[in-house]
């Protein structure tokens, strides 16, 4: 084969303790924990590291290949179906899942691999049946899996894999076996589209930013792409009235595809163009049509559109800062440092206590904590922060955060508001974020809906008034995600009394909190 791949060393001679007849495999993976994803994938792992090992004909590989993609499905259906979670504790379990699907998907892409690597040994050029066309198929999907899973820790994408799969690519698209699907008996359309869509749908996923993505988001993303991944077409580059759409594919650089408008001038000969448009505009008919039960969010949607159009420009650019910042992370933790609360002892447990809400403001009763971070660079918009070990309180994108300066004087109850907009995790759990500050202050009120049925409890919940309940132009909510409809009444109690506010329009919604304009009723 004309490219380099990494490959497992396969032992010269068989193992007898490993066992390779198909019908015994089968009834091994009907038996495995499956009520238990962790457990599951372990067991999974071992027994492909195992078969990668062994000298065996190719054909008898792919099948038992096949036969471990069953329980890495499940388990990554499970993943894809779990709700974000809500404290240090949860995140971690979620993150130990994503960590062994990706070893897992990093294990079968190896197996396939081999088995197309052991293909090619035999035959110049490749035989165009159905084996090499399962083996391609496989290595770019299982391949372009295990970089999702690295995006899904926030975690930097493995090195080479980019570079394997774009030459997987168009290995298959120079022997025409890039089209047409590689039947798989999972039954899941994701592990039998066909090499060209697999590729296709992870350039297009990438360029979304999965890093400026909530957690969990990647999956709606992904999931979505399936559907228009085939209106995209990867051809010659060619000079182009206008950049907006157009990213280059270069075989040489391990990193995902370049927008057109921000690639060389004259690229390689050997770079490909992938054309997004036709995607772009079939998500701009989806936004257009405006479905209330469109199972994408309506800023996931927004983020797509702008992924794949003209990538805005930084005008702001961050100069290098040092020094310590406090961070509180959750719309809850910051409501209650606003409102003068303290810092509570850390608990022995990474789970943040959260009392049961009696349904006045005065009995609302939680534990929260702050943690401090390094600052790394400021600029206009917002700060770098970093710090050297995994949060005791979950970050995640989309979060909202208070920040307070100690170096520069802020008191006990100066917090400044921003949101998480990216988020890199390091190999030793080193956490790196960049916050975009909202504003300088915030009012601690609390609030429910009014427009609601009588028989359903007013639970009064945290919320912030940004900078204060005034109603004045630019005034804004920020409440738990969900609270809010536009045209629905709003009940906020302050200090001071109530207010009946009505919601106008939505600034922003994320998988954390709702921030809307709104317009004062009446006031006690």
């Amino acid at each position: 084969m004309a490219i380099k791949l990494s490959l497992p060393r396969v032992d010269d001679a068989p193992d007898p303790d490993v066992e390779t007849r198909s019908v015994f495999v089968e009834e091994w993976v009907e038996g495995l924990a499956y009520a238990n994803p962790p457990a599951l994938l372990d067991q999974t792992l071992h027994s492909v590291e195992r078969l990668n090992r062994q000298p065996l004909k190719t054909s008898l590989r792919l099948d038992l290949l096949d036969l471990h993609v069953r329980p890495y499905a499940f388990a990554l259906d499970f993943r894809r179906n779990q709700q974000p979670a809500g404290t240090a504790t949860a995140l971690a379990r979620q993150r130990a899942v994503s960590r062994r699907l990706r070893l897992c998907a990093l294990a079968l892409a190896l197996g396939y691999k081999l088995a197309l690597s052991e293909l090619s040994a035999r035959h110049a050029p490749l035989p165009a049946g159905r084996a090499t066309r399962v083996a391609l198929q496989r290595a770019v999907l299982f391949s372009s899996l295990a970089l999702l899973h690295c995006y899904d820790e926030y975690r930097p994408t493995l090195g080479r894999l980019w570079l394997e799969i774009v030459a997987l690519y168009k290995v298959a698209a120079r022997s025409q076996m890039d089209a047409g699907p590689a039947p798989c008996a999972v039954d899941d359309e994701l592990f039998s589209q066909s090499t060209a869509t697999c590729f296709k749908r992870l350039c297009l996923t990438s360029l979304v930013d999965p890093y400026h993505l909530a957690y969990g988001e990647l999956w709606l993303v992904y999931q979505a792409f399936g559907a228009y991944a085939d209106l995209a077409e990867v051809r010659d580059v060619a000079p182009a009235r206008r950049p907006a759409g157009l990213f280059v594919i270069d075989p040489a650089v391990d990193a995902r595809p370049t927008p057109l408008a921000q690639a060389p001038a004259t690229p390689g000969r050997h770079c490909r163009l992938l054309d997004a448009n036709p995607v772009l505009d079939a998500l701009r008919e989806r936004h257009k049509a405006g479905d209330p039960d469109d199972p994408l969010a309506s800023h996931v949607l927004a983020a797509m559109m702008r992924a794949l159009g003209l990538p805005p420009k930084r005008h702001t650019p961050r100069e290098n800062s040092d020094g310590q910042v406090k961070v509180a992370a959750g719309l809850s933790t910051v409501h209650h440092f606003l409102g003068g609360g303290d810092a509570p002892r850390p608990a022995e447990d990474d789970d943040i206590e959260v009392g049961a809400v009696q349904g006045t403001a005065e009995r609302y009763h939680a534990s929260y904590r702050h943690e401090p971070w390094r600052l790394v660079d400021e600029g206009p918009g917002g700060v770098g922060i970093l710090r050297r070990e995994r949060p005791r309180h979950p970050v995640g994108v989309g979060e909202l955060v208070g920040l307070q300066f100690p170096l520069r004087g802020d008191a006990d109850d100066e917090w400044s508001l921003g949101v998480v907009r990216w988020l890199n995790v390091g190999q030793d759990e080193d956490h790196q974020a960049g916050i975009q500050v909202l504003a300088e202050s915030a009012t601690p009120v609390m609030c429910y809906s009014e427009g609601v049925s009588e028989t359903i409890t007013r639970i009064p919940r945290p919320a912030l008034a940004v900078p204060c309940l005034d109603g004045r132009h630019g005034s804004t909510l920020i409440t738990p995600r969900g609270l809010f409809t536009r045209g629905n009444t709003v009940r906020v109690i302050t200090d001071d009394g109530s207010s009946l506010v009505q919601a106008l329009a939505l600034s922003e919604s994320t998988a954390a909190f709702d921030r809307f304009s709104y317009r004062i009723l009446d006031a006690d």
